[in-house]
């Protein structure tokens, strides 16, 4: 279930409209999936540690954003708000750079290679993305925000953020943790989620078949240099 809460999380996370509001219940998900997960390698244990930050981040955005929409306290224009939306945003880097690289490390312990790259390019572009988002709000770059700036920032993370979540999914598919091994799928009430099931367990099952085929390959590869 570690995976399946990372991911539960990875999708509230992607909502831009009213993150604000939504961003601790993300953090909240994502660091359940994280306490299950850290007991694997460090990636994940630090990532669990940026959750935990995380989500302190995200209350002391939430408070004085609904303070102000009730009138009580103009957060958007104090000197706390470029603070706190800052940290948000490198905490978010750094969350997701860690987690990235506990992917990387438990893909390959179980020789999913295409995991393994795909989690390498979405850290890049993820930090990317945020870093150029933080020049741009700090007003490092002269005229930066304008010209749709911050409407293309804003594409950029949910397209990014959505990468990330995909990444999640198929971890959650192709990636079986000790003690789910005996773990039996309930079958649902809808035809069409059995269907799906389905679909994802034969694409699991290919995924396997395939990367005990390059395990068989490496090991060949190494037996034959030695011989050499």
């Amino acid at each position: 279930m570690g995976f399946g809460y990372l991911f539960f999380g990875a999708v509230l996370w992607i909502n831009p409209l009213l993150s604000a509001y939504t961003e601790w219940a993300a953090y909240l998900f994502m660091l359940a999936g994280n306490n299950k997960l850290a007991f694997y390698n460090r990636g994940f244990r630090c990532s669990r540690i940026a959750a935990v930050s995380g989500l302190l981040l995200s209350f002391l955005r939430l408070i004085p954003t609904a303070a102000e929409e009730f009138g009580l306290y103009a957060f958007s224009e104090g000197i706390l708000y470029p603070i706190i939306s800052t940290a948000v945003l490198l905490n978010a880097a750094v969350y997701v750079v860690f987690l990235m690289i506990g992917i990387f490390q438990i893909a390959g312990e179980t020789g999913l290679e295409k995991l393994k790259t795909k989690a390498v390019y979405r850290a890049g572009l993820h930090t990317l993305v945020i870093l150029f988002e933080t020049v741009v709000s700090l007003g490092i770059l002269e005229n930066a925000a304008g010209d749709g700036s911050m409407t293309v920032i804003l594409f950029a993370k949910i397209f990014v953020k959505i990468l990330v979540a995909l990444l999640v999914f198929s971890c959650y598919r192709m990636i079986c943790l000790e003690g789910e091994e005996e773990m039996s799928r309930k079958e649902s009430r809808f035809a069409f989620v059995n269907r799906l099931n389905e679909h994802f367990d034969r694409k699991e099952e290919e995924n396997l078949e395939l990367a005990r085929r390059e395990r068989e390959e490496r090991r060949k590869k190494k037996q034959q240099t030695r011989r050499k």
